[in-house]
């Protein structure tokens, strides 16, 4: 196109095809065997055109009901999947795992401290812990820099067969006790990004009756395990889990990004996020 002449719109479009032809890597193409994030149904291509088409409004329940009724129903049947009681599931879709990470860290700020969304970290006045295995994704990590908490604050704990060792788990935890840090919240990963690892969470559960940190359920990628009949129990115990994050543009095949935060405290989004604004 040269220079000082408005293109077309077709000549924008052929421009942007063939830059997205060439320049990227084709997960949809039938050589591509990395298989982490799979072709799009044609169903989640047509559901992306409509959604770009219509445009709905998501922030107010009278903007636009059906959409949110829809998301409501999917958060729901997902929650049930999962194990967690049906009047008591709540959650949110997120643009990725990392958002859906970030908000269960929030969440769990907000469930320890209930002033912490308004007063913010000077009002816990202690330093706190998140545990996770040597595996863990980073946005783990990113989340605590994000929430104010530091890098430091992560302990990532080590891994036997690749997944989380319970036993340095709990040391880890009574050393931190003993230094006067509190354990805010142990991520169980299920399905770990480099090799697949889940996490063994019914026994990070006893630790969670034991020391009352938050426990969230990373399942971005191994989540979609419990729509198998056949494999669904790897996931076992995922149901005692406090939150969890779900991408369905995983294993799924819908268009990214379509992420999940589902938990089983029902009043804690609204906790941890609602603000009043008259013009909403």
């Amino acid at each position: 196109i040269k220079e000082g002449r408005t293109p077309s719109a077709k000549e924008a479009i052929d421009h942007v095809v063939n830059g997205m032809t060439q320049y990227m890597l084709h997960t949809t193409h039938p050589g591509y065997f990395g298989l982490y994030n799979p072709k799009a149904s044609f169903a989640g291509i047509l559901g992306d055109t409509l959604t770009a088409a219509f445009n709905p409004q998501l922030a107010a329940w009278s903007h636009s009901p059906f959409a949110l009724e829809v998301e409501r129903m999917l958060l729901m049947a997902f929650g049930k999947r999962f194990g967690y009681t049906e009047d008591k599931i709540d959650g949110t879709f997120c643009s990725g795992g990392a958002e859906a990470n970030h908000t269960a860290l929030l969440a769990a700020l907000n469930h320890h401290f209930p002033q912490f969304a308004k007063e913010g970290l000077l009002s816990i006045q202690k330093p706190l812990a998140v545990y996770c295995s040597a595996q863990v994704h980073h946005s783990i990590t990113k989340a605590a820099g994000v929430c104010g908490l530091g890098y430091h604050s992560v302990r990532e704990i080590p891994t036997v067969d690749l997944e989380m060792d319970v036993e340095a788990l709990e040391q880890q935890i009574k050393k931190d006790q003993a230094a006067g840090i509190y354990p805010l919240m142990v991520v169980a990963t299920m399905g770990t990004t480099g090799t697949g690892n889940i996490d063994p969470i019914e026994a990070i559960f006893a630790l969670k009756e034991k020391y009352g940190f938050w426990l969230h359920a990373d399942g971005a990628y191994g989540g979609a395990l419990i729509v198998s009949k056949t494999y669904r129990s790897l996931l076992q115990g995922i149901e005692n889990s406090d939150s969890i994050t779900f991408d369905a543009h995983k294993w799924l095949s819908v268009p990214m990004g379509g992420s999940l935060f589902i938990t089983r405290h029902p009043h804690i989004l609204s906790q941890t996020f609602n603000i009043q604004a008259d013009y909403m």
